[in-house]
């Protein structure tokens, strides 16, 4: 394409040579073969009309910026003019910045930028998904999205329009309103809903927004359309009747567990084999009501009210004991290293909770807490060099945060700010900084929002904006460890802290409602709404993908749908 630019220009120049102009074209010295001046190359003049801009690129994403330009590897401040296209491939996405706002594209995504009228600005795409915040349209001006099925309209907007596998449409808003035309029918979406057209037909009635789609807003959560949770594409999905709570994915990600429970009937932990399709039964006792994976995934530790055991996963049992004096026992956790449990127990008259750890068949049990109070809710640092436990006097609610050696030697304790005792606390991945539920004046000691501890940095606790008066729990870091800040669109001049990028996620509610939020410290403002579901996320082997869980009805009638999601494996440019 450039060589036959340059052709055109340089024929036209010597016309105009030809013509004893008073002033020509800018020329280069005479050559030595034929005496004459040559004139230099020059750039084409740019297309008129509007123009796109490559913000940043994840993995594999092409673009030609002009509709005859033959596809190139796009890169971050690349133009794309009228008819120019961006590709995003398997595993990838872009973002791509207009006059107008700026889009999200997901993987397996191609959008052509187009302008039909002077009035409008439109993306065309054939199959994938987009997501668009659509800012400063002009007096008069559209922004539009097309798809073989229906066409998108706004006039200022945070959107997304999404092909479905049988043809088909779907848009969903987060904010403002959006016009779906399909048929010769157009109806309006408002903010928190979606409609669906099938192909060839009209848009159906808009009515709220589904999990689902909700879900896959992580991949554009904020005005920057920033990645919080980038899950994408089709999930799968099994719906369990009753409550199902507690999940686990073993490491390897074949087998899915969770505690089911429903009324008048038998409750326990259900294992699916998601390889064959099946539950397994007899692998764990049916008193069991906590459990984890080892870190290998071969063994899973358990508790019931009277003991502490480990079983394969073939079933066969490898070890189980108690603890002298003890009445009652929590769920245990692995180390790190897979050599230790740790795990709380009530031990002595009166009983008191008290945290122990042991080998996996009971050896070398050492109770790492003495003294008055009571003992709670211990979890492993992400390395294994440290505790975290909360202490709260007989009866209370409000406790301290300690955190202990392997040892049970203190290191650090936080006693001028109440938390919640019976919630646990989460270590950032890097272990920098714990999260924890503070305690509030409602039943239970509920109401005290969320807090962030940094540990390096004096231990001094602050609360997250919007957490205020509600109830934090399911305490959840970024189930892969954390999108790199350098990935995150900052308001104009901020710079991301460092330590930042491990995005946040709990399941906070009050009276009337409850659903997933998320923060990201030192990179958002406060706590942001994320999607309905009632537990999630739980990230499966490699961040391949995550799983939400979503409980519906009552009683009898209550079933959980648990969804798996493809995650998007983000990296530095």
């Amino acid at each position: 394409m450039k060589g036959r630019w340059v052709m055109m220009i340089v024929l036209l120049a010597a016309l105009l040579a030809g013509c004893g102009g008073e002033e020509g074209p800018a020329t280069s010295p005479p050559t030595e073969q034929t005496g004459a001046a040559t004139p230099l190359p020059t750039e084409p003049p740019a297309p008129e009309g509007p123009t796109a801009t490559v913000v940043d690129v994840v993995n594999e994403v092409d673009a030609h910026a002009l509709p005859e330009a033959e596809w190139v590897e796009a890169v971050a401040d690349m133009t794309i003019y009228l008819g120019g296209e961006v590709w995003a491939k398997e595993a990838s996405t872009a973002r791509v910045g207009l006059e107008e706002g700026m889009v999200r594209v997901a993987p397996n995504t191609i959008f052509t930028f187009a302008q039909p009228d002077p009035d409008t600005v439109r993306l065309t795409m054939q199959e994938g998904q987009v997501w668009v915040n659509v800012e400063g349209l002009r007096p008069g001006e559209t922004f539009e999205v097309e798809t073989p099925a229906a066409v998108a309209s706004v006039r200022g907007t945070r959107f997304s329009v999404r092909t479905t596998p049988d043809g088909g449409t779907t848009v969903s808003v987060l904010e403002g309103t959006v016009t779906v035309s399909a048929a010769g029918v157009e109806v309006e979406v408002k903010a928190g809903q979606e409609v669906a057209v099938p192909p060839g037909g009209p848009p159906g009635d808009p009515g709220p927004m589904s999990i689902p789609e909700q879900l896959r807003w992580g991949m554009a959560a904020d005005t920057y359309l920033n990645p919080v949770l980038p899950v994408f594409g089709e999930p799968e999905w099994i719906t369990q009747t009753g409550h199902a709570s507690h999940p686990h994915c073993s490491p390897d990600g074949r087998y899915l567990t969770y505690f089911n429970y429903r009324e008048n009937t038998a409750k326990g932990y259900m294992i699916y084999d998601r390889e064959a399709n099946t539950f397994v039964e007899g692998i764990l006792p049916e008193e069991a009501w906590g459990m984890s994976f080892h870190p290998s995934g071969d063994r899973i530790a358990y508790n019931t009210d009277n003991e502490i055991g480990v079983v394969g996963l073939d079933g066969s049992l490898l070890s189980y004991f108690t603890v002298p004096g003890a009445t009652f026992y929590f769920p245990p956790h692995w180390s790190p290293d897979g050599e230790w449990l740790l795990f709380q127990a009530l031990v002595g008259a009166p009983s008191r909770s008290h945290v122990f750890k042991a080998r996996p068949d009971g050896s070398d049990l050492v109770q790492l807490t003495s003294g008055e109070g009571e003992f709670a809710q211990p979890v492993w640092s992400p390395d294994g060099d440290s505790i975290a436990y909360f202490r709260s006097e007989e009866n209370s609610k409000a406790a301290e945060l300690w955190i202990v050696s392997p040892d049970g030697v203190p290191r650090t304790v936080i006693t001028d700010t109440a938390f919640l005792s019976w919630v646990e606390p989460a270590w950032s991945p890097d272990g920098s900084t714990i999260a924890v539920a503070g305690y509030g004046e409602g039943e239970y000691g509920r109401g005290g929002g969320l807090w962030l501890v940094p540990l390096d940095d004096g231990g001094i606790p602050r609360i997250i904006t919007g957490t205020e008066g509600l109830t934090s729990v399911d305490l959840t870091w970024y189930p892969d460890g954390g999108l790199p800040p350098d990935l995150w669109i900052l308001p104009e001049g901020a710079e991301p802290p460092e330590g930042t990028g491990w995005p946040l996620f709990f399941k906070m509610y009050d009276e009337e409602s409850t659903g997933i939020w998320w923060y990201a410290p030192g990179l958002t403002e406060g706590a942001t709404f994320y999607a309905d579901a009632y537990w999630g996320p739980v990230g499966c082997p490699d961040g391949e993908e995550v799983l939400f869980g979503y409980v519906e009805g009552e009683g009898e009638e209550r079933t959980t749908t648990i969804y798996s999601f493809p995650m998007l494996p983000m990296s530095s440019p």
